[in-house]
């Protein structure tokens, strides 16, 4: 604007000198303005303005500079981030920062005489008693290291039990910051309890003075507990206050996932009677140990229920006199306390047996539990005390036998499980004192684990063991001739060996690979046989899919029942270099059916303990090779007695020979086993026994029928755990 002022300046003056002197057409310039150069100018004029503006305008255009923006967007999110952050701690830090601590307990007040009105919440006598107890308490903790941190103690209920005077449940509160919350631990906070407890020192018992209150410390209970736990019970959610001695009461149905039964009226840790975190499929019950219980309910979606029932109960005197009778016979039963019940915590039982005369002590059979002598540890499954020697219970899956070699021995029993555990009961009898032996791996063990004297007792016609087991599974190894095979075909033979005749055998099995003989076995149950593993050594012959085998056999081919194989089991450490764990099962796709007896029976599987003497009668049979020149196989099964041979005269044989093989023969080699008769049996009967035990499988030698080579059988007494494992 100063610059064409200054130029309109100048053309009046301009106009002033030409009034004054002669014009002149030469002096004369002549300017032509279009309409869009004064828009330009117009333009310029503006964009002048805009940058040079006043007052809060001027101010604006500078803060709206990048400059001065990038300030401004700093400073507001500084402001914002200071104003959330204090919010933050007002509202969520400061608040968690100081947490509440709680905890739930008890205690038994002595010397003080419960009254029924101590039961009503809203009575003068409980809000009297409640208060006392409730000061005593808090005048501890505003004494103790944590007097700042301690909030309230509130009584919730006064009960009494057993042992007399009035037993306390009470709540304590602990506002903490989160760095002291180790100086409110649960361990903290009942020692600060205990501690403050002097007993008196002509009392010896347990009750001491809290501050004038007699208390007992032995019953002391402090555990940590959570808010929800204490808001729960505050509200009465889902949890039942049962006084056992208030009959005719019944809990309501509460839709639920979970169930905790507890020892008490608040929900401690350390009095779980029972937890329960899924469904049952038969019912059972719980014994508190005192007159008091709490169920606590969690609650999920879903129609979820179950129905309870509670009543009072006497408590039991579990005490008695027990007379034995002398035929060794199960006399009678005893009981965990409050059988069927789970067993409480704390319990007691006691009972005296008398045996007929002083041979006899007494056989305590238990069916799921077992009794050990106590070592370090504490016994947590039942603590017991058998004529002054502790023993400690634990449970089990199967039957035991615990003998007491006394003819009046006493058995003291105490529950000293923290929560309720399975109940047990046991059958009681007399036993001959001098049969029992300690185990060992030459003497017979009972199913129930105990030992007798005597070697070869399994399935000799005499019960020896106290569970019978002895003479269990004894349908095995008695023979039924049925008829002879003619005699004309003698000169087919194992080597040395002679024709045998129909049922003579009745376990002997012909395995056949791909539809010819390969290998020999024996039956041990419907479904089940036995073999060398060297018979399935290569990849080929592992296939049980080529295999079949054939039971109730004389003669090749007329067998009374075919099998196919459905599983090979070789023993895991068998060796084939060594022959060493030469031992194999074999399962069957189709049982034989038991129309088959006599004709198709199991062999007897000797005991770990079972003994062959030189006045055993052993026989291995099979359909293999006469001689190891032979090229015809015979197709009447053969049989050829031999004698066991010590393991000092097999080693002068062979060498080094494992204690998992036995050797049996006769010196000049003619009676022996060859190539075919591999995993049929060595088969051994007792003098004047009836029935035939599998001693040996065919396994390996050198050659066939050799002067003082004799075969080399896989000794299955080594092996009747394994079989078991497998079998059964």
């Amino acid at each position: 604007m100063g610059t064409e002022h200054e130029e309109n300046e100048q053309t009046s003056g301009d106009d002033d000198v030409s009034q004054q002197d002669v014009a002149s057409i030469a002096d004369v310039s002549v300017e032509v303005a279009t309409v869009d150069h004064t828009l330009q100018k117009i333009r310029r004029m503006y964009r002048k303005t805009r940058r040079k503006p006043k007052g809060l305008k001027k101010l604006w255009a500078r803060l709206l500079s990048v400059p001065h923006l990038a300030l401004i967007v700093t400073a507001v999110v500084f402001v914002v981030v200071v104003i959330m952050w204090s919010l933050l701690w007002v509202f969520i830090f400061r608040r968690e920062s100081n947490s509440g601590a709680y905890f739930a307990g008890m205690f038994r007040v002595a010397n003080e005489e419960f009254i029924p009105e101590y039961r009503q919440e809203e009575s003068l006598e409980f809000l009297s008693m409640a208060s006392k107890i409730q000061q005593v308490v808090s005048n501890v903790y505003k004494m103790s290291s944590v007097a700042r941190l301690y909030k309230q103690t509130f009584i919730s209920d006064l009960s009494n039990n057993n042992k007399g005077g009035v037993l306390v449940h009470f709540w304590m509160v602990f506002v903490v910051p989160r760095l002291k919350s180790p100086a409110v631990c649960e361990e903290c906070v009942g020692a600060i309890f205990r501690n403050s407890i002097h007993l008196s020192m002509k009392n010896r018992s347990s009750v001491g003075y809290l501050l004038g209150l007699p208390v007992d410390i032995d019953s002391i209970v402090i555990n940590g507990a959570s808010a929800c736990s204490h808001v729960r019970y505050k509200r009465s959610q889902c949890v039942d206050k049962l006084y056992a001695n208030l009959p005719g009461a019944r809990p309501s149905d509460c839709v639920n996932d979970a169930l905790t039964v507890y020892d008490a009226l608040l929900p401690m840790r350390g009095r779980i009677l029972h937890r329960l975190c899924e469904p049952v499929s038969s019912s059972f019950s719980i014994v508190t140990t005192s007159n008091v219980m709490l169920l606590s309910f969690r609650m999920t979606n879903g129609n979820k229920s179950f129905r309870g029932h509670f009543e009072a109960i006497a408590e039991e005197m579990c005490m008695s006199q027990i007379e034995t009778h002398s035929d060794h016979h199960i006399t009678g039963q005893i009981y965990s306390p409050f059988h069927p019940s789970l067993l409480p915590p704390l319990c007691f039982c006691s009972w005296k047996f008398e045996t007929p005369n002083s041979a006899l002590g007494v056989a305590l059979q238990f069916q799921n539990y077992v009794l050990k002598p106590k070592d370090m540890k504490a016994c947590d499954q039942g603590w017991w005390k058998v004529n002054e020697i502790i023993f400690c219970g634990s449970y089990v899956g199967h039957h035991t036998v615990f003998r007491i070699a006394d003819h009046s021995p006493e058995v003291e029993f105490r529950c000293s499980s923290r929560t309720s555990v399975q109940p047990f009961q046991a059958s009681y009898s007399s036993y001959n004192i001098s049969q029992q032996t300690t185990c060992s791996a030459i003497r017979y063990q009972c199913s129930s684990g105990s030992c007798i004297l005597k070697k070869n007792a399994k399935c000799d016609g005499v019960a020896d063991c106290q569970d019978r087991s002895d003479e269990a599974h004894c349908a095995c190894g008695r023979p039924y001739v049925v008829k002879k095979v003619n005699s004309s075909t003698g000169n087919e033979r194992i080597v040395g060996g002679v024709n045998s005749v129909e049922g003579e055998w009745p376990w002997q099995v012909s395995l056949h690979f791909s539809g010819n003989l390969y290998c020999g076995a024996s039956i041990l149950s419907p479904d089940w046989l036995i073999s060398a593993a060297h018979c399935f050594s290569k990849e080929r012959l592992s296939d049980p899919r080529y295999w079949s085998a054939h039971l109730g056999m004389v003669t090749q081919g007329s067998a009374k029942h075919v099998a196919d194989i459905q599983r090979i089991v070789v023993h895991e450490y068998y060796n084939a270099y060594t022959f060493d764990y030469d031992i194999a099962l074999l399962q069957l796709k189709k049982p034989w059916p038991s129309s088959l007896k006599p004709l198709v029976q199991p062999v007897c599987l000797p005991s770990p303990s079972h003994t062959v003497t030189a006045n055993h009668h052993c026989w291995v049979t099979g359909w293999g090779y006469r001689s190891e020149e032979d090229k015809v196989l015979p197709t009447v099964l053969q049989k050829a007695e031999v004698s066991l041979l010590t393991q000092t005269d097999c080693k002068k044989s062979y060498g080094p020979i494992s204690p998992r093989m036995l050797c049996a023969g006769v010196p000049s080699g003619e009676q022996d086993a060859c190539r075919g008769d591999s995993g049929g049996p060595l088969s051994c009967k007792a003098p004047g026994g009836s029935r035939w035990f599998l001693i040996g499988i065919v396994s390996w030698g050198a050659g066939c029928g050799r002067p003082n080579l004799p075969g080399v059988y896989t000794r299955v007494n080594k092996f009747t755990s394994w079989i078991y494992s497998h079998i059964s």
